[in-house]
């Protein structure tokens, strides 16, 4: 029998992979510059802890913040938009409390 919790978690990653991969459909996505310049600085300091790790990879970063491959998460270091679903993903996946990436 299949566990229905990791089928969710899996899905909403992919559904998160998705909107990014979108762009801002139906002007839902935040594009606030303040917020996006938040998140790029929480999104360096998720790197850089990665990178204590000794995870160096862009492929690899990428896979563990938010089922991204290498090129997309550089990008969103640079312009593209890190939607709320990105951010909660990447919150979720490092062990932060929900916000955090906006604070």
């Amino acid at each position: 029998m299949q566990d229905h919790r990791i089928v969710s978690v899996y899905d909403r990653r992919v559904e998160t992979h998705k909107l990014l991969l979108m762009g801002n459909p139906g002007g839902r996505l935040p594009a606030d510059p303040t917020i996006q310049a938040i998140r790029r600085a929480r999104l360096r300091d998720l790197i850089d802890e990665l990178d204590g790790e000794g995870i160096r990879s862009w492929s690899e970063l990428g896979k563990i913040l938010a089922v991204l491959n290498g090129t997309d998460l550089q990008k969103l270091l640079t312009s593209e938009v890190i939607t709320d679903e990105i951010a909660r993903e990447m919150e979720w996946s490092m062990h932060k409390p929900v916000g955090w990436m906006d604070r």
